[in-house]
C-alpha cells in the first residue's frame, strides 16, 4: 500500500511531467511555426520579385517595328480626327464663297487659332518621316506577343507560388 507521502510525490512527479511535456510541445509548436513563417517569408519575397518583374514588363520598351507601326496608326488617326476636319471647314467656306481657299483670313480662322495650331503636326509628319526617325531607334524592346507571353508565364508562376503559400499556411 502507498503512503500519503508517496502519493504526493507521485502527483508532483506527474505534474512535473505534464509541465515538461506542455513546455516541450509549445517549443515544438513555436519551432514549427517559426519554420513555416520563414518559408512563407521566402515565398512572399519570391512573389514580390515575380510581381516586380511583371510590372517591369508593363514598362518595357516596345519593339522597333511595333513602335513604328503604332506611330503610323496614330498619325493616320490624328490626321483623320484633327487635321482633316480643319481642311473640310476651309473647303466649306470656299464652297459657300465666304473665303478664298487657303486665304490668310480663312487659314487663320480654321488653322492658326489657339485651339487648332497644334493639329498642324499631322500635316508635317508622314509615314516616311516616321520610318526615317524609326531607323534611329535601338533594336531592343519586346513585341506585344513576347511581352504578353512573358506576363502570362509570370502569372502562372505567381499562381503556383500562391498555392505553395496556402499549403504552408495550412500546416500551421
Amino acid at each position: 500500500m502507498l503512503k500519503e507521502s508517496d502519493i504526493e510525490k507521485i502527483r508532483l512527479e506527474d505534474h512535473q511531467k505534464v509541465r515538461a511535456a506542455t513546455s516541450r510541445a509549445e517549443e515544438i509548436a513555436e519551432e514549427k511555426a517559426s519554420k513555416v513563417r520563414e518559408k512563407c517569408d521566402v515565398l512572399k519575397a519570391q512573389l514580390q520579385d515575380l510581381i516586380d518583374r511583371k510590372h517591369d514588363l508593363f514598362r518595357a520598351p516596345r519593339s522597333k517595328s511595333e513602335t513604328i507601326a503604332l506611330a503610323k496608326d496614330a498619325l493616320r488617326e490624328g490626321y483623320e480626327q484633327y487635321f482633316f476636319p480643319m481642311l473640310v471647314g476651309q473647303l466649306k467656306d470656299f464652297q459657300m464663297r465666304r473665303a478664298n481657299f487657303l486665304s490668310p483670313e480663312a487659314t487663320r480662322v480654321h488653322f492658326f487659332n489657339d485651339v487648332n495650331l497644334w493639329r498642324w503636326v499631322y500635316s508635317f509628319v508622314s509615314d516616311g518621316v516616321i520610318d526615317r526617325a524609326g531607323e534611329m531607334l535601338p533594336e531592343d524592346g519586346l513585341s506585344e506577343k513576347d511581352r504578353d507571353l512573358a506576363i502570362k508565364k509570370i502569372d502562372q508562376e505567381i499562381s503556383d507560388l500562391e498555392g505553395r503559400i496556402e499549403k504552408e499556411l495550412r500546416k500551421i
